[in-house]
């Protein structure tokens, strides 16, 4: 890999960068006439030009289990409010 070492922090910039372009991009398709700006996606190192479709979307995590839920907040006592929405 060249240039500086790539961390989480460079990650959840270029991430942000992304989905504003993304919101950008919706606001301006709804308000006004073509042409419309195009997604950049943003290099990432190692991806040889990136990858990444401009609007890939990544796959959410899986949700929780009540018994993960209750881990966390430390079960002892503390009601959970758990919905299947």
């Amino acid at each position: 890999m060249h240039g500086p070492s790539w961390g989480d922090r460079e990650e959840m910039a270029a991430l942000t960068v992304e989905q504003l372009q993304m919101i950008a991009s919706l606001f301006h398709h709804a308000w006004f006439k073509e042409p419309h700006p195009e997604l950049i996606p943003i290099p990432r190192p190692g991806q040889n030009g990136g990858n990444r479709v401009s609007g890939e979307m990544v796959e959410p995590p899986k949700m929780s289990s009540r018994e993960e839920i209750r881990a966390f907040f430390g079960g002892s006592g503390t009601k959970v409010v758990y919905s299947e929405s």
